[in-house]
């Protein structure tokens, strides 16, 4: 009397998997069924599991055929929304940076997305859609780039930067402390964050210590 399914869902991106289950009434495991997806695939039985490949908007047939051999059908039209994922895509400003100037600016211009999210060497996790973000030390970084779309489908960007050791460090051989101004002070200069520590020696014109 009564023809009618229950999907386990109704939209999704593709490979989107559906499950159909008849809810027919009156029907049970005795009677024949038959799926005719309008993507051009058939399937039969109580219920079914059915794969969208492409996206689109899709409906079906249900065949069905009671065990004294009645016959019923009925076309449903529009009852799946298949989406193509998103595709992820960023700007990251450079990829070699030094310890002196240590950030980088990474912003997600992906498309029709709802979200992401940015990991840094695997650990640390950002959501910002334009994040700056400041290296601690000198090596390989990993950033990953994670878009999500609003059927939580997701895009996987990922690259690597470099941060170098950058030192600017001079230490003079002479100073003039007399008060003037200039020079009065011995020391080093330069990009002294650079160092975790350092020590001096000094010693006179004949090698004494």
């Amino acid at each position: 009397e009564v023809l009618i399914f229950s999907p386990s869902k109704s939209e999704g991106c593709v490979p989107l998997d559906v499950g159909f289950r008849n809810i027919s009434f009156p029907t049970d495991s005795s009677y024949r069924f038959v799926w005719h997806f309008s993507d051009g695939k058939t399937d039969s039985g109580y219920q079914v599991l059915h794969r969208f490949e492409r996206a689109g908007r899709y409906g079906l047939r249900m065949e069905v055929t009671s065990p004294l051999g009645c016959y019923g059908e009925r076309d449903f039209f529009d009852v799946i929304e298949a989406s193509d994922p998103p595709v992820a895509s960023w700007s990251v400003d450079r990829q070699d940076v030094s310890t002196a100037n240590p950030e980088v600016h990474l912003r997600d211009l992906s498309q029709g997305t709802v979200g992401r999210s940015w990991i840094i060497d695997g650990n640390e996790h950002f959501f910002d859609e334009d994040l700056v973000y400041a290296f601690g030390d000198t090596g390989i970084h990993k950033i990953q780039l994670i878009a999500v779309d609003r059927f939580l489908c997701t895009d996987t960007l990922e690259t690597t930067i470099r941060v170098y050791l950058e030192v600017h460090f001079y230490l003079p051989n002479a100073f003039t402390p007399n008060g003037d101004g200039k020079n009065d002070a011995f020391g080093p200069v330069g990009s002294l964050n650079a160092f975790g520590q350092y020590g001096m020696t000094i010693y006179d014109r004949w090698g004494t210590k």
